[in-house]
């Protein structure tokens, strides 16, 4: 029995925001002596190419990663050794690729690593690496403020999710100071925690709702522009059930099983604490761990 079938195009069902894709350069690609060449002319080529596809929408270019925690401007003779430490004629470098290939620049600041005594965030170096970039004329389009703490909690205890929301405020303040807060100011977007999010079991350091609530509550609800989050689907090498293999890369229900009860449960939870904040998924691959 032959079936007629009828597309219609003349009405999309769902639209994507016209920056939805963005790429990440890991903070460990800035350690010193093997670190990433930003005057490298097939790499800023390519980036060019990328950066520019839209230029009504720039493409967002994240500077982040686990090592976020780890970069300084400045040495610290107390540190441990994988401090990762930026030089001012090193940002510059960074800062200029990212202009040159015409990218929106999202500058994850360390945060997890940088405590003061009484364990609130010691904003030093935060106000250093802004100034550099003030100076410069190059502001970042949006700030970061650590990587996963969900995980620096579980295992180091602090901050936790309140004090770290804490800290974004902290941030706000700092933001203006730097780049001004009037109608002409060029103040960076806030985005955060960066928080892997998911079930929050013992076994596992990814932040829960109660995390997300603790957190926005303490940060309030217009201090954030994105709430970001990351989500890798799928089981990662060397752990039980891995699913590192062809068949479930190319997967999407798995995938999707794992991340749709997710984001509905953080969008309910951000549009009662946060309503203003877009939910952006700002970090994912297949899995996690160098899947």
């Amino acid at each position: 029995m032959a079936t007629l079938l009828r597309i219609e195009g003349s009405q999309p069902l769902f639209t994507t925001a016209p920056a939805f894709l963005g790429v990440n350069i890991d903070a460990a690609s800035l350690y010193q002596g093997t670190r990433l060449d930003f005057s490298d002319a097939d790499l800023r080529q390519l980036g060019a190419r990328l950066g520019g596809a839209r230029s009504s929408a720039p493409m967002t270019l994240r500077v982040g990663g686990s090592t976020s925690d780890d970069l300084r401007t400045s040495a610290d003779k107390n540190a441990s050794h994988g401090q990762v430490v930026l030089s001012p004629a090193y940002l510059d470098e960074l800062l200029g690729f990212a202009q040159h290939c015409g990218f929106h620049l999202a500058w994850d600041l360390n945060a997890l690593k940088m405590r003061a005594a009484d364990g609130s965030w010691n904003s030093t170096d935060a106000r250093a690496v802004l100034e550099i970039m003030r100076a410069a004329k190059r502001p970042p389009w949006a700030v970061q403020l650590g990587n996963e703490p969900g995980h620096f909690e579980t295992r180091n205890g602090a901050p936790t999710a309140a004090a770290h929301g804490a800290d974004f405020l902290r941030l706000s303040r700092l933001l203006r100071q730097v780049f001004g807060g009037g109608a002409n100011a060029t103040t960076p977007r806030v985005q955060g925690p960066d928080a892997c999010f998911g079930k929050g079991t013992d076994t596992s350091p990814c932040a829960n709702l109660t995390y997300l609530r603790s957190f926005l509550t303490a940060a309030g609800p217009t201090t954030i522009d994105d709430l970001t989050v990351h989500d890798y689907g799928l089981v990662g090498p060397g752990k039980p059930g891995s699913q590192c293999d062809a068949r479930s890369f190319l997967s999407a229900a798995l995938w999707e099983a794992e991340l749709l009860p997710h984001v509905a449960a953080w969008q309910k939870t951000r549009r009662e604490l946060a309503p203003a904040a877009r939910l952006v998924l700002s970090e994912t691959a297949s899995t996690a761990d160098g899947g």
